[in-house]
């Protein structure tokens, strides 16, 4: 497996009406990582047009730079705007080349 997603979708779920949220998301690391990452994408994508939810939400910390970009470059906006504090000042799973998302609300 090179991806995986967890979507919530449509009335009583985090998602509610209308909307496709990534609860979270990864890509394994490696050399296609960034391809694999737009292949998630795309697929998150499809579940939602395939579903009728015209919103899909998901989170990504913004030093995992590659994600960032690609998600940006699709027309993803923010609508929350977080920080992430790490015990040691150690940069974690925060960091570029790291292709994850998730949610912390």
């Amino acid at each position: 497996m090179e991806a995986f997603a967890v979507v919530h979708s449509g009335p009583g779920t985090e998602a509610g009406t209308g909307t496709a949220f990534v609860k979270c998301a990864a890509v394994r690391a490696g050399p296609k990582a960034a391809r694999h990452f737009d292949a998630l994408l795309d697929a998150v994508e499809g579940f939602a047009a395939a579903g009728g939810f015209g919103t899909v939400t998901a989170g990504v910390n913004l030093a995992r730079r590659e994600a960032a970009q690609a998600m940006i470059a699709r027309g993803y906006r923010t609508a929350i705007q977080g920080v992430a504090m790490h015990r040691g000042g150690g940069e974690g799973y925060n960091r570029a080349g790291v292709f994850a998302l998730d949610d912390w609300r």
